[in-house]
Formats: C-alpha cells, sequence, structure tokens
C-alpha cells in the first residue's frame, strides 16, 4: 500500500508538506504522517517508504514472518508463481469482504487523505469531513467499517436530512466514502442504486433562468465594464468561480489559456474550473463575441485600479455579486440565490444548439437525471433561444 504525498493549508505551519502511509501490524491498522519543509524532501522519504512497504515493512511477529518464508518455499517446490498463489487467495477472501478492515475513524481519515493527495477543492475536502465526522459520531467511531450497513446508512440519511439538498449531500459523501472502502477491501461494493431514493425530489421545480428581455436588460444595467465577464457567464456558462479566475490570457506549462480572439475560443485550465478537469469552449454564440470586444477596454481599464490585471472579471468576488446584486434591483428581478441564473440560463437556452455541445460546453460531469434538473426549463423554447443567443449591445 503507497504513502502519499499531500500538502496541509494552514498559516504558520513551517513543514506544510505531509507524507501519510497505513499498514496492518497484526491486530490493527495504523495511520502514520511525517511533515517536511518542501516538497523534494517529502517525495524522496515517500519512495523510501513505498520501497520499504513493497520490500515487506509490515511490523509482522516472527510466527508470520516463518508462515510466508515456508509458503514462497512451497511455492518454488511446486514450481509455481507465488503471485499467482496470492491471487487465488485473495479471489477466496474477497467475497468475505471486511476481513482485516479498519474502524470508522481510521478510514475516513485515509480516505480524508487519500482525498487531498488528489487535489480536491478546500470546499469539497471540508464538506467531505464535515458531513463524515458528523456521520461517523451517529455510527460510532469504533465501530469496524465492516459493520456499517446501507440500512442503518439510509436511517442517518433520512434523520439527519430535514431539507432535500441535505440528503443529497449526506448521500453523495457517503457514497464516495462507500466506494473508496469497496475498493480497499474493507466492505463489499454498494449496489447500484441502493441509496438511491434518498435523492427523489418531492419539491421538484423547474430551474429559473433569465428570460431574454431581463438578459438583455441585465446587460445594460450592470458597470459596463463588468459586462464582458458577465457575457461570458450568460452565453459560454462559466461558473462564478471560475469566472472569477479566468484571465484573458496565461501561459502554464508551455499551454496557452485564456481567451483566443483569433479561434474564438476559451480555454480553461484545471485550476479555474469546479471539477478540476479543463477544457476548451469551441463554437460559442457570435454575440458573446460582440459583448466582449465592444467593453473589452473598459474592463481592461477598470482591472488596473482593482489590481486584477489579466483577469475578465475586473473585481473581487464579493464585489462581483454586490454589483449583480443591484443590477438585478434594477430590472426588478427579485430571486433568492441567483448567482448560477446565469449559467442555468445558458443550460436551458443552449439545449436547442445541440445537447452535446452545451454538455461539453458546461463540463457537466452528472448524468441526464442531474442535468435536467438544472438545465431543462420549460420556458426556453427554440424561438427564445434563437432570441437569447442574439441578444445585442
Amino acid at each position: 500500500m503507497k504513502a502519499s504525498v499531500f500538502k496541509k493549508n494552514r498559516k504558520g505551519l513551517k513543514s506544510p508538506w505531509c507524507v501519510r502511509w497505513k499498514f496492518f501490524n497484526g491486530s490493527k491498522w495504523v495511520l502514520k504522517e511525517k511533515h517536511f519543509r518542501t516538497k523534494p524532501l517529502a517525495l524522496e522519504f515517500k519512495q523510501l517508504k513505498d520501497a520499504d512497504m513493497s520490500a515487506g515493512g509490515l511490523d509482522l511477529s516472527p510466527i508470520e514472518r516463518e508462515t510466508i518464508k515456508f509458503v514462497v518455499s512451497q511455492c518454488r517446490a511446486a514450481s509455481l508463481e507465488l503471485a499467482d498463489v496470492m491471487s487465488a487467495g485473495l479471489k477466496v477472501l474477497r467475497p468475505s469482504a471486511g476481513i482485516n478492515a479498519p474502524d470508522l475513524a481510521f478510514a475516513v481519515e485515509c480516505f480524508l487523505g487519500t482525498c487531498a493527495a488528489r487535489g480536491l477543492r478546500s470546499a469539497t475536502l471540508c464538506n467531505y469531513e464535515t458531513t463524515l465526522k458528523a456521520w461517523m459520531r451517529y455510527v460510532g467511531p469504533t465501530a469496524l467499517v465492516s459493520e456499517i450497513t446501507p440500512e442503518n446508512t439510509i436511517k442517518y440519511i433520512v434523520l439527519k436530512g430535514k431539507k432535500e439538498s441535505s440528503r443529497r449531500n449526506v448521500r453523495a459523501c457517503v457514497s464516495a466514502f462507500w466506494s473508496y472502502a469497496s475498493l480497499e477491501g474493507w466492505v463489499p461494493p454498494l449496489a447500484r442504486g441502493a441509496l438511491s431514493w434518498v435523492a427523489i425530489r418531492s419539491d421538484a421545480v423547474e430551474p429559473v433562468v433569465y428570460s431574454v428581455k431581463q438578459a438583455q436588460d441585465l446587460l445594460n444595467a450592470i458597470d459596463p465594464a463588468l459586462r464582458p465577464a458577465l457575457a461570458i457567464a450568460l452565453f459560454a456558462g462559466v461558473r462564478p468561480t471560475g469566472l472569477m479566475r479566468l484571465k484573458w490570457t496565461q501561459v502554464i506549462d508551455g499551454s496557452t489559456f485564456g481567451i483566443n480572439f483569433e479561434s474564438k475560443t476559451i480555454k480553461l485550465h484545471s485550476s479555474w474550473v469546479k471539477t478540476r478537469a479543463g477544457r476548451t469552449l469551441q463554437s460559442l454564440p457570435d454575440n458573446l463575441w460582440w459583448w466582449i470586444n465592444k467593453y473589452y477596454e473598459e474592463s481592461a481599464l477598470l482591472s488596473v485600479s482593482t489590481n486584477r490585471v489579466n483577469y475578465v472579471c475586473p473585481v473581487s468576488q464579493s464585489k462581483w455579486y454586490s454589483e449583480l446584486s443591484k443590477a438585478h434591483k434594477e430590472i426588478g428581478f427579485d430571486v433568492k440565490g441567483a448567482n448560477d441564473v446565469a449559467r442555468h440560463s445558458f443550460g436551458s437556452y443552449g439545449r436547442h444548439r445541440g445537447l452535446d455541445w452545451v454538455i461539453a460546453t458546461l463540463g457537466h460531469a452528472g448524468g441526464m437525471r442531474v442535468f435536467d434538473r438544472h438545465y431543462n426549463n420549460s420556458a426556453a423554447t427554440e424561438e427564445q433561444s434563437r432570441a437569447y443567443f442574439s441578444i445585442a449591445p
């Protein structure tokens, strides 16, 4: 089992780089970690630790070591490969998943460490940690992972989630942890749809979108320097957080990202998007470039005074939401939590330009059921779609 390397993003840490590994000492699973000042030192230690683990670095008793030697000698005498014998043994043990399963507290820490090592967003990692530790307190941190069942998990989700969104969040976090635990061999794989009924939408409503007139009025009401950013949200479907990170142009690892006026594409780096999967937005509507070209100079001028030079959105995120709220009030658009309406509008109207195109542009990672819930407003007809993507300055 290999060690993982990740960075702890806490202020004041002199040794932020952490190497974490786990091993079974014969009676229980043990989690250890060591901290380093720099990443190269952490990676060097990881290589040593991985080599030690692969060479049998487990804390085995003398009897266990003699048993391993006996198995090896028997394999050689029978002209068998040790790997084949171990594989056959694992096939016998795998149906009874849960053998040597750790307690829940240890398993959750391993899961969070693996997520951190894979570079998950801090907000997602914090959500996992908060949700799973609350679930852990309900089940009992000393309970073995193998003792957890879908039945008692469902009871917790129903008890915890007073709102439908809360139940969906708990279900998503627990499902992710369960998948990790099943890959480790601690629990059997979760049956498909075992928890799906928990997320049934009892209060199904259509997603809120801007009408064509509201989108036009909103672009005219907001500060001219912010119109290129708003146009990208309305006509390219970029999320608000991605909009804050989007730059006009930036070279990263030898590749150019940002807005290409010649090819009329927007290339998003993986660090700018929610899913951490970079993509290129192509075949974007012409009216998007009309708004960008007309108000580019105003945006660039404001970015100098706000210390956000080269950013498409020349103001901070809090200032952006404040200006958007003012524009909403000016046009009489009163919807609570309207930060994603632009993206939902793009998805709903964009469906009529081609389903494959709009899904690729949105970078949507969920299934069609989730896509329909967020981007399928019946008011967004094909005629309205043509009008929406013809909104001009």
